[in-house]
């Protein structure tokens, strides 16, 4: 996973399959290729690909002729060796994260280790939150996707494992009912399993997680917020108790933390 990181930082696997595209397009291209060329061949806007070659020229891993034409440049040959190696060493993707086998592609590979990332987070985020249970809409804030999509990979998940890990309830509230996402009892097993990766042994990162019921950053920082804002409202009630000038001031600052603390928390 260490590699998988380093090889993220040249390109946003999540977020630049235009970029890998290119990089993978290149290399089977001796003579090099246009921006036009790139674009037909990848069915892509030019606009598209010129802000995609831009960053990859950046980051070092193409460069420009004086034809015009794009050619791989070493560091991207070896970012592709790199990931190549990778993906021979993972031919089949195991561990207490794997969801899914991997294909003998490049391509199909970086985009199975996003599937498997995007639904690793939604177990954690869903398994850490109180009861086990998030709303839907919470959790589409948080990951940043539309509940249908976050419902496909939870039929995703659930189809490919043969049994229910996550099910979606609707649950009466106060003004109509709302959707939230749960771990079944089997869905619990998953995520203790997942507890003892790696990935989570730093202690730190455990009491955290543990302490505040919770696993994404975002999460985390909203209790922290809530947490904060009480505590400053028990110093307000404890300075008016003994009001004078100088407490006055440390309640007008506390009043603006909290202010600022409820601003963060709804942002």
């Amino acid at each position: 996973m260490a590699k998988l990181k380093e090889l993220d930082s040249l390109i946003d696997f999540s977020r630049a399959t235009i970029q890998l595209d290119i990089v993978l397009t290149l290399r089977d291209s001796e003579e090099g290729l246009s921006s036009e060329a790139l674009a037909s061949r990848l069915r892509q806007r030019r606009k598209a690909v010129l802000d995609a070659l831009r960053k990859l020229e950046h980051k070092g891993l193409v460069e420009r002729d004086e034809d015009g034409l794009y050619h791989l440049t070493e560091l991207g040959l070896r970012f592709l060796n790199e990931l190549e190696n990778l993906m021979n060493k993972n031919a089949t993707y195991r561990g207490s994260r794997d969801v899914l086998s991997v294909k003998p592609s490049i391509k199909e590979f970086v985009l199975r280790l996003m599937l498997n990332n995007i639904i690793y987070e939604i177990i954690m985020i869903v398994g850490s939150s109180r009861k086990h249970m998030i709303s839907a809409k919470k959790l589409s804030r948080i990951l940043g996707l539309s509940v249908s999509r976050i419902d496909n990979y939870i039929e995703y998940l659930n189809s490919t494992l043969k049994t229910t890990v996550i099910r979606k309830v609707r649950i009466k509230k106060l003004f109509g009912k709302k959707e939230y996402y749960k771990l079944t009892r089997h869905g619990e097993k998953v995520y203790r399993s997942l507890l003892s990766h790696p990935r989570h042994r730093k202690f730190l990162k455990r009491l955290t997680s543990r302490l505040l019921g919770a696993h994404h950053v975002s999460l985390i920082l909203k209790k922290l917020t809530i947490i904060n804002s009480l505590a400053l409202f028990a110093i307000i009630l404890f300075h008016i108790l003994t009001p004078n000038i100088y407490e006055l001031i440390k309640i007008t600052a506390a009043l603006a933390l909290i202010i600022i603390n409820i601003l963060l928390y709804f942002r």
